[in-house]
């Protein structure tokens, strides 16, 4: 059974190195190192100190871990980036994570198929360890720019309000980690909106002219969602202690998490479709 597993992921990942032209494009060595790094740390966390297998936990952190370091590249890039060329280029390496992540889930969903055991059951002290870790990569990732959270601290308060109200007014039936989650899902839904919605009030006032303002209103958007994405994972880790991963439903709010991110990089950084190359056609 491993073994046809095995073939049949070596002849998959033939077929992608295939289908790219140049695959080093995809394997930007940072870039990984950032998005395994975490990830094989709670796994080792889980499995050492929980005594539990560490597929689960990868398989729920994969994908938002992945999203997180998107967004928080893309962050960091509109805020210091004054060379408008180079985004395109930025850009691509920046959302490399979200593929990584993605590959890494769907082999491990594929691996242990639909019918095993998910659910996880860790110490406490295996718990904040795993939560260290989330703070370790956060702090890592926002160093040099925690001074946009100061800056816009009405949207950070409005959307810690969201969580905390949501999560605090759960029903009695549902435990800490599924209302926590729910309720991050919620204030990412409603801060990337109303991030949209800023975006577009920040071009009408200066008639897209104002190229920093702009890049601001941008920043506004992705710094909203890593946090509420960051709250997010902390619910999934607080469920390895609580045992309610199964209970959380991540393959459906994990899909709602990719609309989300999917439209905010369109409406951010779509590519120029084909109504372009008819404006300019001589």
């Amino acid at each position: 059974m491993i073994l046809w597993r095995v073939a049949l992921l070596l002849i998959l990942m033939g077929l992608l190195a295939l289908s790219v032209d140049d695959l080093t494009h995809y394997a930007n060595i940072p870039t990984v190192a950032l998005t395994l790094a975490p990830l094989g740390l709670i796994a080792l966390t889980v499995k050492l100190m929980g005594k539990q297998s560490p597929l689960p936990a990868i398989d729920a952190l994969a994908l938002p871990v992945g999203i997180f370091l998107a967004g928080a590249g893309l962050t960091q890039v509109f805020q210091s980036l004054t060379d408008l060329v180079a985004i395109p280029i930025v850009t691509a390496i920046l959302v490399m994570p979200a593929i990584y992540v993605g590959v890494i889930a769907g082999v491990i969903h594929c691996w242990r198929g639909q019918k095993t055991e998910t659910n996880i059951k860790i110490s406490t002290p295996a718990t904040a360890v795993c939560l260290g870790v989330l703070l370790l990569l956060v702090i890592i990732t926002y160093a040099d720019h925690l001074y946009h959270f100061t800056d816009r601290s009405d949207i950070w308060l409005l959307q810690a309000g969201i969580i905390i109200a949501l999560t605090l007014g759960r029903s009695p039936e549902a435990g800490i980690a599924k209302s926590l989650c729910n309720a991050s899902l919620v204030s990412i839904m409603i801060m990337t909106i109303l991030g949209i919605i800023e975006l577009t009030l920040a071009g009408q006032k200066t008639s897209f002219s104002d190229l920093t303002q702009y890049m601001y209103a941008i920043n506004t958007a992705y710094t909203a969602m890593t946090a509420g994405l960051v709250a997010y994972m902390a619910s999934i880790i607080i469920s390895f202690k609580t045992g309610e991963l199964e209970e959380l439903q991540l393959p459906t709010k994990n899909w709602h998490l990719i609309e989300a991110f999917s439209f905010l990089i369109f409406i951010t950084l779509a590519p120029p479709s084909i109504y372009h190359f008819l404006d300019v056609a001589p």
